[in-house]
């Protein structure tokens, strides 16, 4: 990566704080590739907002407690919610008060004055997020953006008056998103190489309503509250939608160390200093042949990320559960009272997963000949 510009929008009314952490980026950047530029508000006026849709900015350090225009503080929430929704701009909460309720995330993070080394912090918190690239990919001008704006001012989306059609079994909002959806999956995912860990799995989501019952829904892993055991859903999506079945089909995902050893940690680099460097390799040696399906061919394995520890789909565990007793609930992400929602696989890595499965149980072997008189019949 060559030298790269942090843009950084400060809201903050005490200059000494812009000057503490302009000094800290200038120190910063000299041990990365990296320079900052800093645009400063001490107020939150019609020109901060003006600023946010004409220019891109990487990240937003904010002071929840700034003067608008009326000269009344306006609301650090209602500000925050705004620019996570119109412009997607991760935000850096830097307060003396660290009684600040905020629900923090990966990309809106509060960090505390009164700490010692807090500007060192927030700065390289900033410099760590900035590397992984999620404010080009969300930026107006990066895939995502390009996409739709390809779609809807170049593609132009010609055939929209067909989609005018009434009837109650039909959405054209539906419609219509499914095939935005097609047009960005077909574009920023034709590259089917260095896929991470974490895209295996989608988080499910939790902002449906708390009294809206959420439908059974496939490829979605499920932990049973009482036996603690790990499940992928894999009803054939058809018969979900045609409501044609009468059990949910679930696969057992059994946990790694269960199957190999019990010593196994976090990083299968690190283990028990008493382990000896051929028994490392080893292990490793394993993992390797079972990421490369070179052993045990009724196992899938799964990676470890931040939602799900990894296993292994075991083909061979299958069992049902009766659809008529089955109802999802939002407010609790359970189903059967008996089961938590853990995460969804993403469709690229289900249809994988779809075709070892049925590969496996279509098996039918080969007839075995008699090597001496097979081989006699090449000559």
């Amino acid at each position: 990566m060559g030298e790269e510009k942090i843009k950084i929008l400060i809201l903050e009314d005490n200059q000494d704080e812009i000057s503490s952490l302009k000094a800290t980026a200038e120190r910063l950047s000299q041990e990365e590739r990296f320079t900052f530029e800093f645009t400063p508000y001490s107020r939150l006026t019609s020109e901060v907002y003006e600023t946010l849709v004409k220019y891109h900015f990487d990240f937003l350090i904010v002071d929840l407690t700034l003067e608008n225009d009326q000269g009344t503080n306006q609301s650090g929430t209602d500000f925050i919610n705004m620019v996570f929704k119109k412009f997607h701009v991760p935000i850096m909460i830097n307060s003396w008060d660290p009684s600040i309720d905020i629900q923090e995330n990966s990309l809106l993070k509060k960090f505390n004055n009164s700490v010692e080394d807090s500007d060192d912090l927030l700065v390289k918190y900033i410099i760590d997020i900035y590397k992984t690239w999620i404010t080009k990919v969300l930026w107006r001008d990066w895939p995502i953006n390009s996409t739709l704006t390809d779609l809807i001012y170049r593609w132009y989306l010609s055939d929209i008056k067909n989609r005018i059609y009434s009837s109650e079994s039909f959405s054209s909002e539906e419609s219509l998103s499914r095939y935005i959806l097609a047009h960005l999956e077909s574009r920023l995912s034709n590259n089917y190489k260095n896929f991470h860990p974490e895209e295996v799995y989608l988080k499910v989501s939790s902002s449906e309503s708390e009294n809206e019952k959420i439908k059974i829904k496939n490829w979605r892993i499920v932990k049973h509250l009482e036996t603690q055991k790990y499940y992928l859903t894999m009803t054939p999506s058809c018969d979900l939608a045609q409501k044609k079945f009468e059990n949910f089909l679930f696969v057992e995902i059994d946990p790694l160390n269960t199957i190999f050893w019990q010593d196994i940690s976090d990083n299968v680099n690190s283990f028990n200093s008493s382990t000896n460097e051929n028994e490392r390799t080893k292990k490793r040696e394993k993992i390797w042949n079972i990421i490369n399906n070179k052993i045990w061919s009724f196992w899938i394995i799964i990676p470890k990320v931040s939602l799900f520890w990894w296993g292994m789909i075991n083909l061979k565990k299958v069992c049902t559960i009766d659809s008529e007793i089955a109802e999802w609930r939002s407010d609790e992400k359970l189903f059967i009272s008996w089961y938590e929602i853990i995460a969804d696989i993403s469709p690229l890595f289900m249809k994988d997963i779809v075709s070892k499965f049925w590969s496996y149980y279509n098996r039918q072997g080969t007839p075995d000949f008699e090597d001496w008189l097979f081989f006699k019949s090449f000559i």
